[in-house]
């Protein structure tokens, strides 16, 4: 089995589920609000020349960091953008998989499959479920700035 496989099964076990949502729960909002809060403040203090709508754009974050920082500021609000955007594509896609191979594949089609077939189904519905990914350069790119805040 490959590491995501098991680090899914790890998290799915019912005593360990309720204490990741939680811890998840808290940092999802605790993380993002201070940090915006900080920056939007720091963006203020420091008299920053951003207009409303380069604000309402969510680009008061970048442009604090890129004030105190410099290049670094604005590798690291890169960074963190790619990591935030990967991380959630992963589990969304671990999600996508589990729920097609053992809520579909196993409970309609192929009830009793072992491991290694559902670990195929497993696999290919990951390949499949990551193909609008391949697809991104269709897509506008105008989303992509408000999440920087």
């Amino acid at each position: 089995m490959r590491v995501r496989s098991w680090q899914s099964a790890i998290a799915a076990k019912p005593t360990a589920t309720y204490k990741g949502y939680l811890l998840g729960g808290l940092c999802w909002f605790a993380i993002p609000f201070t940090l915006a809060t900080t920056l939007g403040l720091a963006g203020r203090a420091l008299d920053l020349p951003i207009t409303i709508a380069e604000s309402d754009a969510g680009l008061t974050p970048p442009a604090v960091a890129v004030h105190l920082m410099g290049k670094g500021g604005a590798f690291l609000m890169v960074l963190q953008l790619f990591m935030a955007v990967t991380a959630a594509g992963s589990a969304e896609q671990i999600a996508v998989s589990s729920l097609a191979a053992y809520d579909i594949y196993k409970e309609y089609i192929n009830p009793v499959g072992s491991s290694p077939v559902l670990m195929h189904a497993y696999l290919f519905s990951a390949s499949v479920s990551i193909s609008p990914c391949l697809h991104a350069g269709q897509h506008d790119s105008h989303p992509l700035p408000p999440m920087l805040a």
